[in-house]
């Protein structure tokens, strides 16, 4: 009788929270002492069997650095979860959390704890029980992964965060979510020259197979209804502190600042990740694009945009777009290059204020285009069929467009097969501005002028050829002429004149 008492007393002293804390400390502080490091919790609060409340939490690596802090730390789980094959955290909340880890060699900083728990004998047995959560309230967080040893810093930082699901079970990676929203979210990736000896790669000519484990290894299955990003960034930098970016668009700099997002219909499954998407955001460039809305598909080959609708602050795109790439992470490193567009424009408004954050030449045009036709090609070499122009001044051009040498807009190769332009003197001036310097024949008596032709070259050096008609006449022409920046234009060819 006097044991039952006995044992029902530290039952109901287990369940004050005096006690409990009593508790806490005297375990945090001989973990302390084992670990040779900070261990603390401010305050604990625990029903034994469905709720536990942690309050400043605190773990410091060997170094004396903060490894781990939680202001708050709130768990709600399955009444006797214990006795249970089946348990349900119904709701995991955490505040003012911060997580820093890094490593300068092949060992983290959060190692030693590890291997402070780890069992020298292995565990054969299979559990059998399944773990399925609920809801997760995050306010703010701030993650740190500083890897010295390969080369790469990764930070994430969040205002706050509200989940709530249908199903997460992570005995079968299946997550089906019915609400995901952030709230300024900050996420970035550096990459740079670490401290690891350079081991030597055989590069192998065979192209990878799509294996469906690019992005996708442990074989998730993830769908979500609703997914909303607020006011977020996202920076990915292939460089160290001391890299200076160009100041258009850099693919070795990318950072979106104020990015917005909504997805639903949201699925990852294997390689695939697929959703219907609206987004807008600012990109350090300049480049704002007020929205982007399509069905989205991502693989490992492929970011593709259908049934696109993408609206910047000067042109407005629609029908088809995708990147395509051999390799995501190496070819998106190397955009221009790399990875090949593909787009399908049907009347697309385009102004030339934003081509020149890809090619900054273009930045005194100050023109405005209607486009339409298909483009395939990376940046630095690429074909449009079936292309047509219109500009706001009236002038028009038809053709089958082909260039390579982008963005360096001065050296770049056009080649135009089955050119058919209709435009003036004065429309040209803006795009060619040494035709100023051509007096001898008088350009601008031409009038309207009406081509049909090729055009091969640069814009500075170019070989004409066809049949042209305007106020004067009709000619018929095969030139090369030499526009340089400096100095007096030169031509020289065939040209067969009939007047009017």
């Amino acid at each position: 009788m006097i044991l039952i008492a006995l044992l029902l007393l530290v039952w109901i002293l287990i369940q004050t929270e005096p006690v409990q804390n009593f508790i806490i400390k005297k375990v945090t502080a001989q973990l302390s002492k084992d670990l040779h490091t900070e261990v603390k919790v401010n305050h604990v609060s625990l029903t034994l069997f469905n709720r536990m409340n942690l309050d400043g939490t605190l773990i410091r690596d060997q170094k004396k650095d903060t490894l781990l802090y939680a202001g708050a730390l709130k768990v709600r789980i399955t009444d006797w979860f214990f006795l249970k094959d089946n348990i349900e955290l119904s709701y995991i909340g955490l505040e003012n959390a911060v997580i820093n880890i890094n490593r300068k060699d092949s060992v983290w900083n959060y190692q030693f704890i590890i291997d402070h728990f780890a069992s020298d004998k292995k565990d054969t047995t299979t559990s059998k029980t399944k773990l399925n959560l609920k809801k997760i309230d995050i306010q703010k967080l701030r993650f740190v992964q500083n890897d010295l040893w390969t080369g790469q810093k990764m930070s994430l930082s969040l205002g706050s965060l509200l989940l709530d699901a249908d199903k997460i079970n992570f005995n079968t990676l299946d997550f089906k979510i019915k609400m995901l929203e952030m709230d300024k979210p900050f996420f970035s990736m550096m990459n740079f020259k670490g401290l690891q000896p350079q081991k030597k790669i055989i590069h192998s000519k065979q192209e990878k197979k799509d294996t469906g484990l690019y992005f996708n290894s442990a074989g998730m299955h993830v769908s979500l209804d609703s997914l909303q990003i607020i006011n977020g960034d996202f920076v990915m930098m292939q460089h160290d502190s001391s890299y200076k970016p160009f100041p258009g668009f850099d693919a070795e700099d990318l950072q979106f600042h104020h990015l917005n997002l909504s997805a639903g219909k949201f699925l990852f499954n294997q390689d695939t990740i697929t959703a219907k998407l609206a987004l807008s955001t600012v990109e350090r460039s300049g480049l704002d694009i007020k929205n982007l809305s399509a069905d989205f598909r991502l693989t490992p080959k492929i970011m593709e945009f259908n049934h696109l609708d993408l609206r910047t602050a000067n042109s407005h795109l629609h029908d088809y777009y995708a990147m395509k790439f051999s390799d995501f992470s190496k070819d998106m490193s190397n955009f221009t290059e790399k990875v090949i567009l593909d787009a399908h424009f049907n009347d697309a408004q385009v102004n030339s204020d934003d081509i020149a954050y890809f090619a900054p030449d273009l930045k005194t045009w100050k023109k405005r285009w209607n486009v339409s036709g298909k483009m395939l090609g990376t940046i630095a070499d690429f074909k449009v069929a079936n292309m047509s122009v219109k500009d706001q001044d009236g002038m028009i051009a038809s053709g089958e467009l082909t260039m390579r040498g982008l963005p360096e807009i001065d050296t770049t190769l056009i080649d135009v097969e089955s050119l058919n332009a209709n435009v003036t003197y004065r429309q040209l001036l803006p795009i060619v501005p040494q035709l100023k310097e051509v007096t001898n024949p008088n350009l601008s008596a031409l009038g309207n002028i009406n081509f049909k032709g090729y055009f091969k070259g640069t814009i500075h050096s170019f070989a004409l050829g066809g049949n042209m008609h305007t106020a004067l006449g009709a000619d018929s022409l095969q030139l090369t002429m030499t526009m340089p920046e400096k100095g007096n234009p030169t031509y020289k060819g065939r040209i067969c004149y009939q007047s009017v």
